[in-house]
């Protein structure tokens, strides 16, 4: 089978890590996969991905595409791409590539074109163009439920139409792994890190940290917070940091391998307004990390709510979980982690174990794969 996997760009991202763990379980299972970025080539660390993806010999290829001046010439690029290998599949992430692929692929003449909804934004003129163009491509997947409610209410996509794929991940080992030394920030020995990771913008609700930062600093005297991510809001933050940090607050730009910051924290933290299903969140829950994030579309599913948690302890949502914007909730389930080194590893393994039955890539490849498997029959 060959799948063309097109996505807005492959800077270091929950979706650009979603499509890149795609490609290489296809390949792995003797499918023929390459992926096609509208953007430009990612540079530095930002370039993981396509370096991960080159050292597979699976092909990326890059349109240079980067603003909406070039929206055509990005439809005409994508067109003659997939025009010129005539892939069985093509799959989309993203809303621009959503709406370029769904025209793209028809006229390529691509038997099955599969769009894919990361995120459940409520943008009316976004949701509409969207709607518009997802009318035209076989079928789509989402990531979560919520983001299929979302697609289906919001966007006008039939039921029959959506298939709920969530993220996989990687189950690290955390002995095969080293810590990060807080000691290189300058922090003493005696320091308990709150771990954020995610872009400086207003949807990750940084702002109730902001808010609850000296109600936490005083909670606990060697309690330390590091910030992982640049974006729109870093200057803005930068300067939060050097008027109330007080030496306790850092701020580090993007890391492309956040794995030994997170086996060196106490916690993972994550208030955002709204997200797809936070892969960030995934890859803490995959080190055994207990996490601190609101209940919103996609997290809601990673931690069921009592009624829902199968063979897991209830305490997995209880505990690891808060209203959204809910800054005071969300310092209190910080406060009682960080209290209960016993409940907060008991946590960080249940996390573990659910990755391992649920969220694997083997799983995420497995149910991609299906799907494809059954949309081209159903074409013959």
């Amino acid at each position: 089978m060959k799948v063309d996997l097109v996505i807005t760009e492959l800077n270091v991202g929950g979706a650009e890590k979603a499509i890149t763990r795609l490609a290489l379980g296809l390949q792995q299972r003797g499918h023929d996969a390459r992926v096609l970025s509208i953007g430009s080539a990612p540079v530095d660390q930002q370039a993981a991905l396509k370096s991960r993806l080159e050292a597979q010999s699976i092909p990326v290829l890059f349109g240079n595409c980067d603003s909406a001046r070039r929206f055509f010439a990005a439809g005409r690029w994508l067109a003659a791409q997939l025009r010129s290998r005539q892939a069985d599949v093509c799959q989309t992430f993203l809303f621009h590539a959503n709406c370029l692929g769904a025209y793209a692929g028809r006229i390529a003449r691509i038997p099955c074109v599969v769009g894919g909804i990361r995120v459940a934004e409520e943008r009316v003129m976004r949701s509409f163009i969207e709607s518009q163009a997802l009318r035209r491509i076989d079928h789509v997947v989402c990531v979560s439920d919520a983001v299929r409610d979302f697609a289906n209410k919001t966007l006008s996509i039939a039921p029959s139409r959506l298939t709920v794929i969530p993220n996989g991940t990687e189950l690290v080992d955390p002995e095969t792994c080293t810590p990060f030394d807080w000691g290189d920030l300058g922090f003493p020995p005696s320091s308990r890190v709150l771990l954020f990771v995610g872009r400086m913008h207003p949807q990750k609700g940084i702002e109730l940290l902001q808010q609850q930062w000296q109600r936490l600093a005083s909670h606990d005297p060697d309690l330390r917070l590091v910030l992982i991510g640049q974006g729109p809001l870093q200057s803005e933050i930068d300067d939060w940091i050097s008027h109330e940090g007080r030496g306790r607050v850092r701020r580090l730009p993007f890391q492309s391998d956040i794995v030994p910051y997170l086996l060196a924290s106490e916690l993972l933290v994550l208030p955002s307004h709204y997200e797809g299903m936070a892969n960030v969140v995934l890859e803490a829950m995959a080190v055994g990390k207990a996490v601190v994030c609101s209940r919103i579309e996609g997290t809601a599913e990673l931690f069921p709510a009592i009624g829902q948690a199968g063979d897991h302890p209830p305490e997995r949502s209880l505990m690891q979980t808060f209203s959204r914007a809910d800054g005071n909730a969300m310092t209190t389930r910080i406060c009682e982690l960080l209290d209960d080194a016993d409940r907060r590893n008991r946590l960080g393994e249940a996390n573990r174990s659910f990755v391992r039955q649920q969220l694997t890539v083997d799983r995420m490849v497995d149910r991609y794969e299906a799907l494809y498997r059954t949309l081209l029959r159903q074409r013959v």
